[in-house]
């Protein structure tokens, strides 16, 4: 939630830094390090890990391209075929299997070796889920975390783009457009 609904997470959540309430709820503190992501962001990065979970290595591909900043001509085709050779280890194992470090290390790797300056927030966020990484693998080492996400990921998709919320982006862009058009 407070990465695809808030915009706003805890950027440092290493066990020093969760509290398990009375009423079993788990609660976080010293906020010194938080990442933040615009609302087109936060649906790029939902794209993004959409594509992940349904291992359409393309869609990775271009959204890959479209967060980063490509320094030169990418082709896009052998992106996606180095992102499948690189990723699709990865689906099936458990939270005790993955290393989610060596996962987002792909990613990053594939997209430098590209060409592919990543945005900070996202380098950050990665940096963040190899720290949550760990705190998982002692809770609960047999979850399959891509499988638990799906859902959640799905959910928050059908509501970034639900009818309601794109009728109300097509109304500010044509305020905009129409100040723009007045100026």
């Amino acid at each position: 939630q407070q990465i695809f609904q808030d915009g706003v997470y805890h950027a440092d959540p290493h066990p020093g830094n969760f509290i398990c309430m009375d009423d079993g709820r788990v609660g976080l503190i010293d906020f010194g390090s938080v990442g933040k992501f615009t609302p087109e962001m936060m649906d790029d990065l939902i794209l993004l890990l959409h594509h992940l979970v349904r291992r359409d290595f393309r869609s990775i591909a271009r959204q890959v391209l479209k967060i980063g900043r490509p320094g030169r001509d990418v082709d896009s085709r052998s992106l996606a075929l180095e992102l499948l050779d690189s990723l699709d280890q990865y689906y099936g194992q458990s939270v005790s299997e993955i290393h989610f470090g060596g996962l987002f290390q792909s990613i990053f790797g594939i997209a430098l070796r590209y060409g592919i300056v990543m945005p900070p927030q996202y380098v950050l966020l990665g940096r963040t889920l190899v720290t949550l990484e760990g705190v998982v693998r002692t809770l609960a080492p047999q979850i399959e975390l891509l499988s638990q996400v799906q859902p959640h990921i799905e959910k928050v998709i059908r509501a970034r783009w639900s009818p309601e919320r794109i009728l109300r982006e097509v109304e500010d862009q044509a305020a905009e457009f129409i100040q723009s058009a007045r100026t």
